[in-house]
């Protein structure tokens, strides 16, 4: 039987990484995580802004369609072997991630449902909504801390790379959703209507919660 696929999507800073590890561990031993966020092009194959800065908020600045085979594989029962991303972060070593097939998969990332056919492959889509100001909070002690990012940048991309990129093909992915959850501070909360809304989907299936 193939695995079936959570996919959680919403802009940057929405929590999507938390979300999806917490339900993994909710779920576990039945659950695993593939985050496209380790499916970043080396720095030297992304796409310049004007600037001639590169941007990693794009579709193109990932390799949608590596990512998309490896969901298959990992869906059909196979395990698979990625190379972690570590934004470029000189200070960090990437490593070799091994991730085994379970019976469910959840995928995070921004660009999940891009392109089309990716959503032909998500069984239950469920899109982080978070107010602009709070995301930008988020980012920035996120890149300041674990991505070695000065305030000047953070506040460089988010005007040139992030909101553009998120009303453009992230904001649309809203309507896409089975379901849409605030995620704005009470992350308790938030968590607990992921959950329930699950229980809903997974029974008699998946008796987990």
């Amino acid at each position: 039987m193939k695995s079936l696929i959570i996919g959680i999507t919403g802009g940057s800073g929405s929590g999507k990484s938390q979300i999806a590890r917490d339900l993994a561990e909710l779920l576990s031993p039945n659950a695993t995580i593939l985050a496209l966020d380790n499916y970043y092009y080396p720095i030297e194959k992304q796409p310049k802004d004007i600037n001639g800065r590169p941007n990693f908020d794009l579709p193109e600045s990932l390799d949608l369609q590596k990512f998309k085979h490896h969901l298959i594989q990992l869906s059909n029962g196979a395990n698979i072997k990625i190379k972690e991303y570590t934004f470029n972060n000189p200070d960090l070593k990437p490593k070799t991630i091994e991730i085994f097939s379970k019976p469910i998969i959840i995928t995070e990332g921004l660009f999940i449902l891009n392109p089309p056919e990716m959503e032909l492959l998500i069984s239950i889509k469920i899109y982080i909504d978070v107010k602009e100001d709070i995301k930008l909070e988020r980012r920035m002690k996120r890149d300041l801390k674990s991505r070695g990012y000065n305030l000047d940048d953070v506040n460089y991309c988010h005007i040139n790379h992030v909101l553009p990129s998120f009303n453009k093909f992230i904001k649309p992915q809203k309507e896409k959703a089975g379901f849409v959850v605030a995620n704005n501070g009470e992350y308790n909360d938030t968590l607990e209507r992921i959950k329930v809304f699950l229980k809903k989907k997974l029974d008699p299936y998946f008796l987990f919660f």
